[in-house]
């Protein structure tokens, strides 16, 4: 049976050659009761999507007491070297972001979400609930005016995605006959590649140990 689930435009070929459906997917974390909306986003050089995300009032409420006692200790730092710390509210955002990531990493797992369907950088808009209203960033029956969100957000899309990229080049390199210990890019070809012929070769006497019973 065929479905369709978004516009042909509008879906992502990721990096392992995945489709994903952007729009389905910011339903879905819409879903959430740490989101109030979502517009995602990816490129063919990586292998997750991104996202920016709109905190619901639950998150913003969940973070209040975090946030505060982040900036009182980083303050009380600061006092103690007699210096201020310009990278405090830097400093609560990343918290911020941290912990929405791992509240989606829950969430999309708990919903039967592909690993490359769920964020794994985020940015968020701290503006409240009306600000893609406010901006224009929506259609007048309230849909995501999409390309106008990729130009609002040009800066944190190419800084995501190069993020993005760096970290599926990095497990790419990282994943090179990981499964069996084979050739490894730290110098030590080698003797991996020893380890790999141990490892081939208990296989092989356990499967002749197994044929002869």
């Amino acid at each position: 049976m065929l479905k369709v689930i978004d516009r042909k435009s509008e879906m992502l070929k990721l990096a392992q050659g995945d489709w994903v459906s952007p729009s389905w997917v910011e339903n879905k974390l819409e879903e959430s009761q740490w989101v109030t909306q979502a517009f995602v986003f990816g490129k063919s050089t990586a292998r997750n999507v991104g996202a920016v995300i709109v905190p619901s009032p639950a998150f913003m409420e969940l973070m209040e007491g975090r946030v505060a006692g982040i900036r009182q200790q980083e303050e009380k730092e600061a006092n103690s070297a007699d210096t201020a710390d310009p990278s405090s509210s830097t400093s609560s955002a990343e918290q911020l972001r941290k912990l929405m990531l791992r509240k989606l990493s829950l969430f999309c797992r708990h919903n039967c979400l592909r690993a490359c369907e769920t964020p794994a950088v985020v940015h968020l808009e701290m503006g409240g609930p009306t600000t893609w209203s406010r901006l224009g960033l929506v259609t007048g029956n309230m849909k995501k005016a999409r390309r106008r969100l990729h130009t609002h957000y040009a800066a944190e899309i190419d800084t995501i995605t190069s993020t993005l990229e760096a970290g599926y080049a990095e497990a790419a390199a990282a994943t090179t006959w990981s499964s069996l210990g084979g050739e490894r890019t730290d110098g030590n070809a080698k003797a991996a590649g020893h380890e790999c012929s141990e490892k081939l070769l208990g296989m092989l006497e356990h499967v002749v140990a197994a044929g002869g019973r």
